[in-house]
């Protein structure tokens, strides 16, 4: 016979440590993300506003399982329903219940359990999980017998790359195609500088590198990071227990691209990455990868690449292996979800195909899940130009400092030019350059700043003919350079370099979007 404690709050979850560690051991589960020190960096963190709900089984007073899980209530129109799940799933590439024996038992004892102390106003949403073939057999078994209402999702799942032989071996045995292609991208951003990888371990370096990783993260597509703090916390710890590998590409020593893994048993886990998006057209993290996975053939015993969620290009190019995840919603077999997942599950979606209906459900679903009462409308805004003339005689008198070098654009400089204006792609400087010209402001090969000017007939300002006006529609500074550079340093010495190539121009009018800084 089972039993079960809860651990319900955080002092009480360090105390149980110990028994969250052996049982790891005894399971012979190796995921980090089903480790103690992650299940407490998340509740401390992303998962703040969630109940502790640690479950342990015991048979004879001996521990033989647990849930890792935590409960959230939702509250609305006077119902109350809790929602029991795995901690934050976007930081967490799977979950499972951890156990030595025993499997059915303790998933048995797990939904007793909740319907005891909840009733039936209770459902387990486990996103994001491995199962087993067994496993599989048991939770299906456990539908077909009336004991649960059950709902599996398949997920996309995480692409793995078996470490066999060495690398070159490895390297070998991926399309030809793929292989030149890492060659003309390491070659290419070769020519910029030289290329290395680099490890950070020790607080003060991981906490230095961190803030560059998440100054990188908020200016690539996916914004800002919303916690951070999560990832400060688990990389340090992490680093504690020799776990941590948090790679650096660097390029004439400066990070370009980072990869944050972590080790268990035979196995490294992708966890995070990101890159700086200056370097876009260069591919620094498809670089990073190729220098990370040959970095891990050195590693002693690691024989997995578990590289992660997604379906994105950089990972098929190195492997079509793939752990299923699955999303299991597991109800209680009472009358309320049986007419609840009838509605959800069958009529909804045949309802749902009326576009009248459509709009009415999602403003129902808005306000149950938000208590939202207001309707939301949709609206655009206009992005307007901005115009900015500046005079040049104003800046005349003004004595420029010998530290830069100005001057036109040419054809070497579309490398550099790309990271600048952090393209695409190279075709879409090149082909400007073939249209524009562009004033660079540099300090030896680096391009502190730029300047488009603007072709005849190229500028929608009313002006455009006026000769004795200059027009300039794209420009900026490097990234790691404060804002008022641009204004206080840089505007000045472009606007001298216009009047000494171009004498007979009175103004320069700097045209962009709000955006930019004016």
């Amino acid at each position: 016979m089972l039993s079960v404690e809860e651990i319900s709050n955080l002092e009480q979850l360090n105390q149980s440590k110990e028994r969250f560690d052996n049982l790891i051991r005894q399971s012979d589960c190796c995921a980090p993300y089903l480790n103690f020190e992650w299940y407490r960096s998340a509740l401390e963190t992303i998962d703040s506003d969630k109940q502790p709900m640690l479950l342990f089984f015991k048979t004879s007073g001996n521990d033989i399982g647990l849930a890792p899980l935590v409960g959230k209530k939702l509250s609305r129109w006077g119902l109350i329903c809790h929602i029991i799940s795995f901690i934050e799933n976007p930081y967490t590439p799977y979950q499972g219940l951890i156990y030595i024996d025993k499997y059915k038992d303790i998933l048995t004892n797990l939904i007793g359990y909740l319907q005891n102390r909840y009733g039936g106003l209770f459902f387990l949403d486990l996103d994001e999980i491995r199962l087993t073939h067994e496993e599989e057999k048991i939770i299906k078994y456990l539908a077909a017998n009336d004991f649960i209402l059950l709902r599996m999702e398949e997920k996309p799942g995480s692409r793995y790359l078996i470490l066999k032989e060495n690398f070159e071996y490895t390297r070998n045995t991926l399309n030809k195609k793929t292989q030149k292609e890492f060659r003309r991208k390491i070659r290419r951003l070769s020519n910029l500088g030289v290329i290395d990888l680099v490890k950070i371990q020790g607080d003060n370096q991981i906490v230095s590198h961190l803030d560059r990783f998440f100054k990188f993260y908020a200016r690539t597509w996916k914004g800002e990071e919303p916690h951070p703090e999560f990832y400060y916390r688990l990389c340090k710890q992490f680093d504690t227990l020799g776990r941590l590998y948090f790679y650096a590409l660097t390029l004439d020593a400066r990070p370009i691209a980072y990869l944050i893994c972590l080790s268990g048993k035979d196995t490294m886990y992708g966890i995070k990455t990101t890159y700086n998006p200056s370097y876009y057209a260069f591919s620094p993290g498809v670089i990073l990868f190729y220098k990370c996975i040959e970095d891990m053939f050195n590693i002693p015993g690691i024989r997995e690449f578990d590289i992660g969620r997604g379906n994105e290009q950089f990972k098929r190019e190195w492997t079509s292996l793939v752990h299923p995840h699955t999303r299991l919603l597991i109800y209680p077999n009472t009358v309320f979800w049986q007419i609840s997942n009838r509605i959800r599950y069958d009529m909804l979606p045949r309802m749902k195909k009326y576009r009248s209906f459509e709009i009415f459900y999602s403003a129902l679903r808005s306000q149950w899940l938000h208590g939202d009462n207001s309707r939301i409308n949709g609206s655009s805004e206009t992005r307007k130009i901005v115009k900015k003339r500046i005079t040049i005689e104003d800046y005349i008198g003004i004595p420029i400092t010998d530290r830069y070098l100005v001057r036109y654009a040419e054809h070497g400089d579309l490398d550099h030019l790309a990271v600048a204006m952090s393209a695409h792609n190279f075709r879409q400087v090149q082909q400007r350059m073939d249209r524009q010209r562009c004033i660079l402001i540099l300090r030896g090969n680096r391009i502190l700043a730029y300047f488009w000017l603007v072709s005849h007939g190229e500028t929608e300002c009313e002006n455009d003919t006026n000769s004795e006006e200059v027009f300039i529609d794209n420009y900026g500074i490097s990234e790691d350079l404060p804002s008022e550079y641009l204004e206080k340093e840089f505007i000045p010495i472009m606007l001298k370099f216009m009047g000494h190539e171009k004498p007979g121009t009175k103004a320069v009018v700097l045209t962009s979007s709000p955006s930019l800084p004016m």
